[in-house]
């Protein structure tokens, strides 16, 4: 929501994923990044494929900027494009945990636990499901 209010089973649900997903937020870049995968912070949520949920008032203000983030924009093929501005941005919208949490709030309430569970290596996110 704009507002950024994150429901208690999503709030649940997010942090038993940060869990898998990042080590409770400490790693943020994918193990993939720079290769094919544009995965980012606390919730490894592609930053060129859900860029819509980074556009939001909480992660505009994470960042200082005044308008949509547009994360689409600075990647190619799930990579951040060399010197992109924009890439940077969201990558530093993306370790914020307050954006991070509000956008994957909005994914999850859009596509539900299967954005989190069609990776080889996220065998555990599953049983984060509300």
């Amino acid at each position: 929501s704009e507002g950024g209010q994150i429901s208690s089973s999503n709030a649940n649900t997010l942090a038993c994923l940060a869990k898998y997903e990042s080590s409770c937020g400490t790693v943020n870049q994918n193990y993939k990044w720079n290769n094919g995968s544009s995965a980012y912070g606390p919730f490894q949520m592609t930053l060129q494929g859900n860029a819509q949920y980074f556009n939001n008032p909480i992660c505009e203000k994470a960042v200082g900027a005044t308008g949509p983030l547009n994360c689409q924009n600075g990647f190619s093929a799930g990579n951040p494009i060399s010197g992109s501005t924009v890439a940077a941005t969201c990558e530093q919208a993306a370790a914020n945990l307050g954006c991070s949490a509000t956008a994957a709030s909005e994914l999850y309430n859009a596509k539900g636990i299967s954005q989190w569970t069609s990776d080889a290596h996220a065998s555990s996110q599953g049983s984060c499901g509300s």
